[in-house]
This record gives structure tokens, sequence and C-alpha cells, in this order.
């Protein structure tokens, strides 16, 4: 009997971390745009936990906008490349598990180094 305790016991434990540790996740979205203020679809998007450095990669829709999900709270860069473009980077972007981000990016012509 005293093992069916401490099985329900950890059951109900377990069921009432899960909530919590979901509430930890946010996202960060945007829209990528060239110079003229076009869409700008398929640019690589980068965005990097500056604390621990998980990173996780993506690429803009036709519309030029990007989402990345599943990011835990915290500060990031977020890098954008395309080819025909200067790279463009955000530092110390503040990502807060109770409200999404939203970070456009408009991108300048130029070389690729």
């Amino acid at each position: 009997m005293n093992s069916g305790r401490a099985r329900t016991l950890a059951l109900v434990c377990l069921a009432g971390i899960a909530p919590l540790r979901a509430q930890n996740y946010t996202l960060v979205a945007g829209i990528i745009m060239d110079a003229s203020g076009s869409s700008a679809p398929g640019a690589l998007v980068s965005v990097v936990n500056e604390d621990t450095g998980f990173r996780r990669v993506t690429q803009s829709r036709p519309d030029g906008g990007y989402v990345v999900s599943s990011l835990q709270q915290g500060l990031y860069k977020i890098t954008v490349r395309k080819d025909g473009f200067r790279t463009a980077i955000r530092f110390g972007v503040r990502l807060n598990s109770s409200q999404p981000a939203r970070v456009d990016f408009k991108l300048e012509v130029g070389s690729v180094q």
C-alpha cells in the first residue's frame, strides 16, 4: 500500500511540474524586408541564446515572415543572412515567457563577406 501512495504522489508531483516548465518557453517572430520594403524570402535566420549558446535556425517564408518557437527566456542574438545583402545582427534581444517578441529586419544591399 505504501508503494502505491508513493507512486501516486510522484505522478501528482510530475503532473504539477510539467505546466510550470512549459510556461518558460516563448518565441520570436518578425518580418524581413529589403531596403525597398519588399519581402525577403529565403533569408537564413539564426537565433542564439547569449548565455547558453543554444541555437535555432530557420528561413524566412515567401512573405518574408519568420517564427522561431520553443525558446527559453533570456537574452538572444539574432542574425539574418541573405545572398546579395549585408548581414543584419541584433544583440541583447530579451525574450520573456510572458510575451513573445517581435523583431523585424530591413536588409541593406551589399556584398556578403
